[in-house]
C-alpha cells in the first residue's frame, strides 16, 4: 500500500490467504487489483482452520473512487469461476456485473441471453 493509503484499521488474516478469486475476477472484468483492493480481497478471503469463513460478515469503510464495488466483484465473479457450483445472488445498481455474470452463465449453459434486466 503507498504510505499514506495504510489503513487505520484491517483485521488480521491467516498468513498465505489466497486472492486468487479476486485477481481472476478483475481480470475478467478488464481491471488490475489495486493494492486496497488486494487488502479488501485478502479479508474476505480469509479462511479458518475448517476452512470457513473467518469474517461471516465484513463491513467496508473506505473513501470513495477506492475501488470497494469493483473489488467484491472481482471476488465474486473469481469465486463463480473457481468454485464448482458457486451461486451469487444480487441485485445489481448498473449492468457492468450482470453483463460479465450473462456470460458466464451464457458459456456454462451454452445459451445466450440467459440473465433477464428486466
Amino acid at each position: 500500500l503507498h504510505p499514506s493509503a495504510v489503513p487505520t484499521h484491517l483485521s488480521e488474516v491467516p498468513e498465505g490467504t489466497s486472492i486468487e478469486a479476486a485477481l481472476v475476477g478483475s481480470r475478467m472484468l478488464g481491471f488490475d487489483l489495486t493494492p486496497q483492493g488486494a487488502a479488501m480481497a485478502s479479508v474476505l478471503e480469509a479462511k479458518d482452520e475448517d476452512d470457513l469463513p473467518l469474517f461471516p460478515q465484513v463491513a467496508g469503510l473506505v473513501p470513495r473512487r477506492a475501488a470497494k464495488t469493483t473489488t467484491v466483484w472481482s471476488v465474486l465473479l473469481g469465486r463463480l469461476v473457481t468454485i464448482p457450483g458457486y451461486r451469487v445472488v444480487t441485485t445489481p445498481y448498473n449492468s457492468l456485473p450482470i453483463d460479465a455474470l450473462s456470460h458466464l452463465q451464457a458459456g456454462a449453459s451454452g445459451r445466450s441471453g440467459v440473465c433477464d434486466r428486466s
